[in-house]
């Protein structure tokens, strides 16, 4: 995996993501509201470290899976890297 630095970002005409974000922070309240008919509160008897934690591990899966995809591109080379570990016990 690349661990060079990254150049600092370019200013250009495309929203920010903090406004793209705080878009979609709305949007899920409210589809919230609409499927549970209530909004996300404290005390509601689910328990949010294990929620928080079931939606960490989706979310470290789908980067992963972005990630093989954006720099390998189907290649064999990070598939092999796997197997090896996989074998070694690593």
């Amino acid at each position: 995996m690349d661990t060079e630095r990254q150049p600092a970002p370019v200013p250009n005409d495309r929203p920010a993501v903090w406004d793209l974000v705080l878009a979609d922070i709305a949007e899920r309240d409210r589809y919230g509201e609409r499927k549970y008919h209530t909004r996300l509160q404290p005390f509601n008897g689910r328990d949010y470290l294990r929620d928080a934690y079931d939606e960490a591990l989706d979310l470290v899966v789908y980067l992963r899976g972005a990630l093989y995809e954006r720099d390998e591109k189907g290649g064999e080379r990070a598939e092999t890297a796997a197997r090896e570990r996989l074998v070694e016990g690593k």
